[in-house]
Parts: C-alpha cells; structure tokens; sequence
C-alpha cells in the first residue's frame, strides 16, 4: 500500500505542520494499532495528505486499537437531558441555545415539570446543564439533586459542567470544593463535559471569553476526580480552529486522565451552524462539519487519546 507523504494543507484544506518526515504517518497507524502511545508529532501526521487506501489504514489501525481495548463489547444508558433554562446572559458567539430573559424562545421549567418528566420516562440516568442565570441559582440547583436522589434512588445524576460549578462558587461566595462536596452529599454522582469546547487560548478570547478557558475546566475536572466524582470529557469542533489545536486538546485530556483516571467517557461534538447563529455576528467564517471528514477525526481521537489504563467502569471513584 503507497501512503503519500503527509504535506501542508492536510485533509480537504485542513491546516497541519508544513513538513512532516516520510514514514511518520506508517509509524502513527503501527503504533496506535498496538496502543502504543503517539507522540504530538505522530498524531498531527494522521491528518496528512490522505489517498483513499491510507483512509482505509487509518481506520483499520482505530479498529484494532479499540478492540485491543475492548473487544467486541458496547455499552448504552438511557439519559433523559434536563436542561432547566435556557436563560443565559454569557454571550458565547456561537450558541444558539441561549436567551436573554425576554427571548422569545426564553424557557424556564419548574421542578415539578422535571420530577414529572423522570417520572414517567423511568431514565437510568439524568443529564443536567443550563443557561448561567439567577432564576435558577445555586441552591435551587442543590435542592432538585436533593430531591431527585430522595424520590428516584437508583437514578444515576449527571449534573452541572465545570462551567457552572465556577458560576456557582461566583455567586454564593463558596469554593469550587465546597460546591462540589454539597452537591455530592445532595446526590450528584457525575459531571458531565460540557464548556469544554476547544483547549485554544485564542479561540477561547474570541468566541466565549465570558466563562472559564482550558485552564480552570482543566483544574476544576481535576478537582472532582480528587474527590471521587468522575467526569465526561468534550471538545466542540470544527469552528476554524487548526488540526494540532485538535491534536493539543486530546494530548492534555490524555495527560490529566493520566494522573487521575476520572474521564468516564471523550464525547466529540460536532459544531452544526443554524439559523441566527453567530455565523451572521462579526466576520467569523464558519466551517460546516461536511467540509472535515469526520471518519479521519474519529480514528485520530482513538489513536491519540489511548490511555494507559481503563476508563472508569465504577459508578462513582475513590474519595478523598
């Protein structure tokens, strides 16, 4: 099989390092198959000038790499996402989810509406996020995990991103820790991975400098898997940033997985432009997700994610 060698531009445009050396690419499939660990280097060249036949060896190592891990196994939940309002004054460019308190589109439920919900659908797990708002702050927050743990005791909660356990510590004066612990006590098993988005100091000043940056998620998540509270892993894509910024946000997801074995699960999302969104805000070109291949990114995130050990398969970690 020929592998042409990687060259600038990458795949479809994309932009990857200049120069890469002949092989590396060979090297890259031959190792991640083995789960053996990429070097930065190794994984940019992944994203090098592919022929239809170096596609088909990219995933073909990804298949392997996961069934050395694997087998043959796969797993689902049934989760119920809650999403209690969608009031948000944070003014992040491109969601499209958000709404000033007198949107049209503007919601608030009440509890009784969420517990009604659970109720009838018999969920294995609830996924709770929201807008950042003071309809509903901290304690009323606290108060439904309470109750949702005392009325469904099986029910799995996976609640608040690092995102909101910062608004909360902001707003009620308390440590991250201290939010953390309480909502713990009150019945929170799990937080999901969520406002993530994408480890790039620039992106991250352009596009949502109004919440927390790849530094303190980082931190926070490293928080709760300290104190036995295990997390999802994200990272929202294909919003002009470039393939080693990809590439430098699942080498530091893989280092902090690494050091506390808390990341449940890594959950692409795929940025989808729709009507009203930021694409009509500024001079930001969008890329719509048609124009990145996405078979070449799945098999890239199982080749240079591989961590050392298991994810998580308890429900809930060692505490401190």
């Amino acid at each position: 099989m020929k592998i042409n060698r990687p060259v600038s531009g990458g795949v479809l445009g994309m932009k990857t390092p200049p120069f890469l050396p002949k092989g590396l690419f060979a090297k890259a499939l031959d190792k991640g198959a083995c789960r053996k660990r990429l070097t930065h280097e190794e994984a940019c060249a992944l994203a090098g000038d592919l022929t239809p036949d170096a596609l088909h060896a990219l995933g073909t190592a990804a298949l392997a790499n996961r069934r050395r891990r694997f087998g043959d196994r796969a797993t689902y939940i049934f989760n119920l996402h809650i999403n209690p309002a969608n009031i948000c004054a944070m003014g992040c460019s491109f969601c499209n989810y958000a709404a000033g308190p007198n949107a049209p589109h503007a919601y608030v439920l009440e509890e009784s509406e969420i517990l009604e919900k659970v109720r009838q659908l018999q969920p294995t797990e609830a996924h709770i996020v929201g807008g950042l708002n003071r309809v509903w702050p901290y304690e009323r927050n606290l108060a439904l995990v309470s109750e949702l743990r005392q009325r469904f005791p099986d029910l799995y909660i996976k609640a608040y991103t690092a995102v909101e356990i910062d608004y909360f510590a902001r707003t009620t004066g308390k440590s991250e820790r201290e939010v953390l612990r309480e909502l713990q006590r009150a019945g929170l098993d799990a937080l999901p991975g969520g406002g993530a988005e994408i480890f790039s100091e620039s992106l991250w000043r352009r596009h949502w400098r109004n919440k927390i940056g790849p530094a303190d998620w980082l931190r926070i998540h490293r928080l709760a898997h300290g104190m036995g509270i295990p997390t999802n892993a994200t990272m929202l894509f294909g919003f002009r940033e470039t393939w080693e910024e990809r590439i430098i946000h699942l080498l530091r997801l893989r280092e902090v997985q690494d050091e506390t074995g808390g990341f449940a699960c890594f959950i692409p999302l795929r940025f989808n432009r729709a009507a009203g969104i930021s694409s009509k805000r500024g001079r930001h070109r969008w890329r719509s997700w048609r124009y990145w291949p996405f078979p070449v990114w799945s098999s890239t995130m199982c080749l240079t994610l591989n961590p050392t050990g298991p994810w998580p398969e308890s429900r809930r970690l060692p505490r401190d």
